[in-house]
């Protein structure tokens, strides 16, 4: 090899599996994303206990609770002492999704080019 090719990359470790031969990290992603909609399927004011939450998406208070102190930590939930609920950013990209999805609705109706 010349000095400047680039030597070979070795690629990246397979990812954990967990159960059922599914991803770990997949498991976390698709539990994160159960919260958000579960918080988002009821007012988007209301407040709702760590025990609710794990109990309406059906996973242990545990990973329920890891998962709310993350999307805490990053604005997608609120959190108080009476419980959590849809933060700032999870409305951020709500407004943007339907400011995208009504743009679109104009241009086939030939409303906007």
């Amino acid at each position: 090899m010349s000095q400047n090719s680039p030597s070979p990359q070795k690629s990246p470790p397979a990812p954990p599996l967990g159960k059922g031969g599914k991803l770990k990290g997949m498991q976390v992603v698709e539990r994160a994303v159960a919260v958000v909609e579960w918080l988002g399927s009821g007012e988007l004011n209301e407040w709702r206990s760590l025990r609710e939450v794990a109990a309406g998406v059906e996973i242990p208070e545990s990973a329920c609770y890891r998962i709310l102190e993350t999307l805490a930590g990053r604005s997608w939930v609120d959190k108080a002492p009476k419980g959590y609920r849809l933060g700032s950013m999870h409305l951020i990209g709500l407004l943007v999704y339907m400011q995208g999805y009504y743009k679109q609705k104009l241009r086939d109706c030939g409303g906007i080019n």
